[in-house]
């Protein structure tokens, strides 16, 4: 098969491949060809030549014995090409023997249906109608359809080994073309001429014509190479699926394999680093909010002292002072069996293992943390008599207790 014949989508090289995996017979006879071709240029050079030169005929006798080489390497390969012939021709006797035999077993179904009182469709329908089974539970298919599919499976077997044949007998005829032109034009006699004079009108185990048979076999070519060429495609495209999704497995456990950084944990009370809110040593109280560390007002109502209702006075989760809401140990961290609270004195804000009234070594540390408190403004670091605040407002029109 020429290469040029191929369309720019594929490559030289992948033509030369694939028609070399799927028509080797080919490759071999074109081989054969260009053999015969050299050697008849080289017998053609040598009738031209003078015949008084002394070398002529040891040349001559040369390329004859060199002629005969050859000869044995084409009838070796002829030789091949008719065997092969005879076992294509016995399958394809075997293949329309199969469908002979089943056309019959097609009318016996036929006339079974018939008289069962069945209606015959036509033959391309058999496969949407139904009959009842031979022994009376439900209905089925007619078998009919099971030997369509044998018949078309071995039409179509039949008509690739027809295409085969002609194949082998199209090469045949090629080379025994070139052959007879050889002998002819280097001029052979007697026994040597016989040997390569082997041409006919029509292809020898076809007994078609060269006109008919070469454009069927160009037919076959084209059908069987693209559908090589589909498949190829199709068998890298399945290779390439598998290849990224093993690279992917692959990717995701090295994934899992990598060093991570260590997590640091973030306290969101404190904003501080290194533990999380639920062993935050620090109540969970918003400074604008008027409770002291004790979770208790840091004002007296009676003194007058400004209140803020919109700040809540406890946790209506756990009915508990403290925290809020967002901030409730309960419901954000429900596994913990201990809140941020004492159980020696009672109070939010620390654990017993930090009580300074449990330890009393701990007092001093415990009385210099502690901040002032404001009874004016409600905040922290400042006491009231260094508040700045102006325009307070007061519970029951009372002025602030000042000392």
């Amino acid at each position: 098969m020429d290469a040029s014949s191929t369309t720019p989508a594929f490559s030289l090289e992948k033509a030369e491949r694939l028609s070399k995996q799927l028509f080797p017979a080919y490759d071999e006879a074109s081989d054969l060809t260009l053999k015969i071709q050299s050697l008849q240029t080289r017998r053609v050079q040598l009738l031209d030549v003078d015949s008084s030169f002394v070398r002529v005929p040891t040349s001559m006798a040369y390329m004859m014995l060199v002629t005969n080489g050859l000869h044995k390497e084409v009838e070796t390969f002829l030789f091949n090409i008719g065997a092969h012939v005879q076992l294509l021709i016995g399958e394809v006797k075997e293949s329309d023997a199969i469908v002979q035999e089943m056309e019959r077993a097609k009318i016996g179904e036929k006339v079974r249906i018939v008289q069962q009182g069945g209606m015959l469709p036509p033959d391309d329908q058999y496969g949407d109608w139904e009959y009842d089974d031979d022994d009376g539970v439900g209905r089925g298919f007619s078998n009919i359809v099971n030997i369509d599919a044998v018949i078309n499976a071995e039409k179509a077997k039949g008509i690739e080994l027809k295409d085969k044949i002609n194949f082998n007998a199209t090469v045949d005829k090629l080379l025994r073309g070139h052959m007879s032109e050889f002998a002819v034009k280097a001029k052979m006699t007697d026994v040597e001429f016989d040997q390569w004079n082997r041409d006919s009108d029509l292809c020898l185990y076809t007994n078609t014509p060269l006109s008919t048979a070469r454009p069927q076999m160009n037919a076959w070519f084209v059908k069987k190479f693209y559908k090589a060429v589909h498949e190829e495609e199709v068998e890298e495209n399945r290779v390439k699926d598998i290849m990224w999704e093993i690279e992917g497995k692959e990717a995701a456990a090295l994934a899992d394999l990598a060093i991570k950084e260590p997590y640091v944990a973030t306290c969101f009370t404190c904003k501080k680093q290194g533990h999380v809110d639920r062993d935050c040593k620090q109540v969970d109280i918003v400074k604008e909010n008027g409770l002291n560390n004790e979770g208790k007002y840091a004002h007296l109502a009676h003194r007058g002292e400004r209140l803020d209702r919109s700040k809540p006075k406890f946790c209506t989760t756990c009915s508990k002072a403290g925290h809020v809401e967002e901030y409730c140990p309960v419901t954000t961290h429900p596994e913990e069996d201990k809140e941020n609270d004492c159980t020696y004195c009672g109070r939010d804000g620390h654990r017993a293992d930090t009580c300074w009234r449990n330890h009393p070594e701990l007092r001093r540390e415990y009385l210099q943390k502690r901040k002032a408190f404001c009874g004016s403004c409600f905040k922290a670091g400042h006491y009231r008599d260094a508040c700045t605040a102006v325009g307070v407002t007061y519970k029951y029109g009372l002025r602030p207790f000042r000392a």
